[in-house]
């Protein structure tokens, strides 16, 4: 594995052990760190991107240029699950949200998907970890 790949592993664990402190608080608590919690989202969304893309090119495959498509493609090549792509294909629509601020984060959705998207950020580094 390449160093850049490396340290964009070693991050997406790093955000990933942060956003792991969060997930067993209250609404009160989670509403004051909102802007914390989206940026680990966002910045999980964009590690979990790059690391497919390169996943992608190391098969020679052509990457898509929509995020989206991304986890598509990685589905079709039998990289990832089509389940894991499709919720990842969802978190995609939740980061466009946040970073492009198109529209209104409904936070009790946001709020309370937090488990299960951890759970998805994981399930795709356990994946990448044992390809790579």
């Amino acid at each position: 594995m390449t160093e850049i790949l490396m340290a964009k592993t070693r991050l997406l664990q790093q955000v990933l052990s942060d956003l792991s402190l969060h997930l067993g608080k209250s609404r009160d608590e989670l509403e004051k760190l909102h802007y914390e919690l989206e940026r680990q989202v966002q910045l999980s969304v964009d590690l979990c991107l790059d690391l497919s893309r390169h996943m992608l090119i190391k098969k020679g495959v052509v990457v898509p240029g929509m995020s989206r498509e991304v986890f598509v493609e990685c589905a079709n090549q039998q990289i990832i699950s089509r389940e894991l792509a499709k919720k990842l294909v969802n978190a995609t629509g939740l980061r466009n949200l946040i970073v492009h601020e198109y529209g209104v984060i409904d936070y009790d959705l946001f709020f309370g998907g937090l488990v299960d998207g951890y759970a998805t950020f994981l399930e795709f580094l356990n994946t990448f970890l044992a390809i790579a």
